[in-house]
């Protein structure tokens, strides 16, 4: 075997675990957006026409998703967003329940 071929053999099994690791972080992502974008339609209010963008640009989003193209992805799903009229709300303004008060007497 070659020199060339081991080095490559080598950077595949290297590269393979980190390429994995970062394929699932985006899929991650994606199905979050994704989650989030569901959460938001909940109580929307769509048209037919609107359903139908809607789900076109949903199907976009996940085949970019499945494909490890995450910046497509999130482009899909901001057009999603526009779509349907429903803003991307920030994850630090959701309505959390607030925790009970701790009464230690």
């Amino acid at each position: 075997m070659s020199p060339r071929r081991v080095r490559s053999i080598i950077g595949l099994v290297a590269v393979g675990p980190l390429a994995g690791i970062c394929a699932s972080v985006a899929l991650a992502d994606c199905r979050l957006e994704l989650e989030l974008l569901g959460q938001d339609l909940h109580a929307a209010k769509l048209t037919q026409t609107q359903k139908f963008d809607l789900a076109a640009q949903v199907d976009l989003a996940l085949k970019h998703c499945r494909t490890g193209n995450e910046q497509a992805a999130m482009d899909d799903l901001a057009k999603a967003r526009r779509v349907a009229g429903v803003p991307k709300r920030d994850l630090l303004e959701l309505d959390l329940p607030e925790a009970p008060p701790n009464d230690r007497r």
